[in-house]
């Protein structure tokens, strides 16, 4: 998880290199030395390093996986989702703070959770309460309310009762 290097197990005993996430400053270039815990978060906040968060999910046509990396304004270390597109070689930064508080469109973009597993071609993920919580709030801010596109997920959201369950997402 550390590394920069995704592996996968060809038997028991034996595996190849599948994937190398490659990364302008790598923690994992710090690993050769010793490094206290104030270092690493220093290394990451304010010294612009990362680290490959694993793990890593795949569908047919896409890629998922996790960067660590420095917040400088809130002084902490956060996780950015990356979905890359192995047809259209492109890589996608997924930040859903970001996206769901641009107050430059109408629409609330329906952001992915982080993926727990793959279904076929989808990825699956979930939604805690925490999350349905903060997009109620937007679309239902007095000033700059925000429309959900898909009336499903509408749905899903209006009904949702007070510390539900998760809920599950089916996603490409």
């Amino acid at each position: 998880i550390g590394s920069d290097t995704v592996y996968q197990f060809v038997t028991d005993s034996s595996y190849r290199v599948r994937y190398v996430i490659k990364q302008n400053k790598s923690l994992w270039s710090l690993h050769k030395e010793q490094v206290s815990k104030n270092s690493i978060k220093n290394a990451y906040v304010n010294e612009g390093y990362t680290k490959f968060g694993g793990p890593i999910y795949e569908t047919t046509d896409y890629l998922s996986f996790l960067i660590s990396e420095g917040d400088p304004i809130n002084n902490r270390v956060r996780i950015i989702q990356y979905m890359f597109d192995k047809k259209k070689n492109n890589l996608y930064r997924i930040e859903p703070r970001k996206e769901i508080e641009n107050f430059k469109s109408p629409f609330l973009v329906e952001i992915p959770p982080f993926p727990v597993t793959t279904y076929g071609d989808y990825f699956v993920g979930q939604w805690d309460a925490m999350m349905i919580d903060h997009i109620k709030q937007v679309t239902s801010d007095k000033i700059n309310p925000k429309k959900i596109a898909s009336e499903n997920l509408n749905n899903i959201i209006i009904n949702y009762p007070e510390n539900g369950n998760p809920v599950i997402c089916l996603f490409k």
